[in-house]
């Protein structure tokens, strides 16, 4: 319990005073923020001061109510981003209600958790802020709360906030641009007192993606303060670390997310050449496969908004991979996807592959999961934690930075590997593709799953694929190597030399 001196008092708290007071954590334990804060941070702070105290209900002559941080990972955005929030609540003397939209519900309960730690180390919040699912309010009158929202929701529309934060913009998918538009829109309805702060990596699409553009506007407008670091600035990043990440990550995701620059493609997971290269054969879809093959299915599956996917994704003598054959379901306008349709299909390709299993996305297939194991399928249930989402993204990833992988022409496919971005969580990598008009991320997913799936299955006895029969060699040269040469590459992700 906070002692009655350390309460915030009914008057005005400048954002100043209040960083000289507030603890934050560090390698060695909470410590004064205004003791441990590097240069470019001081910068960010004063230059935003004077909109802060606008936003909180002051007449402030010169404020900058505009703001785009650019920073790399590990740059502590979303902390920034949590005490700012929390000196403007606690700070204010008048009501004032603050919106923090995120990339996602996950980055949104970030923001919660990081706001969360922040109340529970410091005796001048702990008792006077209560911390819920996702909002902050502060106890004592006048009115002072803070939503957290995800960019897929409809609930900024209408609001007129005192502040606005827009955290990771770069990771919004295609359809939270709509988001933007409400929010950007209602900025001019409380005469220049609504403070808007974009906080972000750098991101994906530059030159073309929407994000782009607002990034650009914020860079040369001359309302915006923007402010971009060169690559890893801060102290607590050494250059071990730095090296371990470029080991793992594919250069445009190491480039993107450690370096601060961004990439021209629409993705960084997998280079527009790797993309390419796994489309250039040309191969069609197959209906089965005999003996010889090690083959899984995999399902990522919804039921109403999101679409559905699977795919066959088989591995021959040479260890080279193929995608067999994609299935996508798209729902119809106010109508559920047809889930007699995926049990029928999948039934269907149980008998006609063979696969040692089939691989699914629990979440929502339930049901449809219970339903196979009935008839006979030997179906398994994947769940997306951390671990797995980790191994998918590595091993996919792998057998296109390879080129060890071909794919049919498949332009749902296609869209969606070529949109595929990196993003590391607490738990490490993940892939997230957008939603376009080709799909949803489903079969990225699908496939992602399915690649995971196979990297541990034995090998079949035979040697022929779709009634083409192939010879391997002693020095696994894959059976496609007419379609063109294999790429000399150095050690991916660990593997040994």
């Amino acid at each position: 319990m906070a002692n009655r001196k350390s309460q915030p008092t009914s008057g005005l708290i400048h954002p100043a005073a209040l960083r000289q007071r507030l603890l934050i954590d560090t390698p060695d334990g909470p410590r004064p923020y205004a003791e441990v804060a590097e240069p470019w941070q001081v910068a960010d702070d004063e230059a935003l001061d004077a909109g802060w105290l606008r936003a909180m209900g002051q007449h402030v002559a010169h404020a900058r109510m505009l703001a785009y941080l650019e920073r790399a990972r590990g740059h502590d955005k979303t902390g920034m981003a949590a005490g700012s929030s929390l000196a403007a609540l606690i700070g204010s003397p008048k009501p004032i209600t603050g919106c923090w939209v995120a990339a996602s519900k996950e980055q949104a309960q970030l923001g919660i958790r990081a706001i969360e730690r922040r109340v529970e180390i410091n005796d001048l919040l702990r008792g006077a802020v209560d911390v819920q699912e996702f909002r902050v309010v502060v106890k004592s009158p006048p009115r002072r709360v803070l939503d957290v929202l995800a960019s897929d929701s409809n609930t900024t529309f209408g609001r007129t906030d005192d502040f606005v934060i827009v955290d990771e913009l770069t990771n919004w998918p295609d359809r939270g641009e709509a988001v933007w538009q409400t929010i950007w829109s209602g900025i001019p309805k409380r005469g220049g007192r609504t403070l808007l702060l974009v906080i972000s990596n750098a991101g994906v699409g530059a030159g073309s993606s929407w994000q782009w553009k607002i990034r650009e506007a914020a860079r040369t407008g001359p309302n915006w303060y923007f402010s971009s670091l060169d690559g890893p600035q801060a102290s607590w990043i050494t250059a071990a670390d730095l090296a371990e990440q470029r080991r793992i990550l594919p250069t445009l995701a190491y480039d993107r997310l450690w370096l601060n620059r961004w990439t021209s493609g629409s993705g960084d997971a997998i280079t527009s050449e790797d993309v390419a290269a796994g489309f250039a054969a040309g191969l069609p879809m197959v209906d089965h496969v005999d003996a010889g093959w090690a083959v899984t299915i995999a399902i990522d599956g919804a039921v109403s908004r999101d679409w559905a996917a699977a795919v066959a994704l088989g591995r021959n003598r040479a260890g080279r991979y193929r995608v067999l054959r994609c299935w996508l379901w798209k729902p119809g306008p106010g109508r559920k996807i047809d889930q007699e349709d995926i049990e029928r299909t999948i039934v269907g390709a149980w008998k006609t592959f063979r696969p040692t299993f089939i691989a699914a996305d629990p979440y929502q297939l339930e049901y449809l999961i219970s339903r196979l194991q009935k008839q006979g399928v030997r179906i398994e249930a994947r769940q997306q934690s951390g671990k797995s989402l980790v191994e998918q993204c590595l091993s996919l990833v792998s057998q296109f930075s390879s080129r060890n992988i071909d794919c049919p022409p498949f332009p749902a496919l296609e869209y969606d590997l070529s949109h595929a971005r990196i993003e590391q969580r607490s738990y490490g990598l993940r892939l997230v593709s957008d939603h376009g008009p080709q799909g949803h991320g489903d079969l990225l997913s699908a496939l992602s799953i399915a690649a995971a799936s196979l990297k541990g299955l034995p090998q079949g006895t035979g040697e022929s694929w779709g009634g083409v029969t192939v010879t391997s060699t002693s020095g696994g040269v894959p059976w496609n190597r007419q379609y063109r040469p294999e790429r000399r590459r150095a050690p991916f992700m660990g593997e040994p030399r």
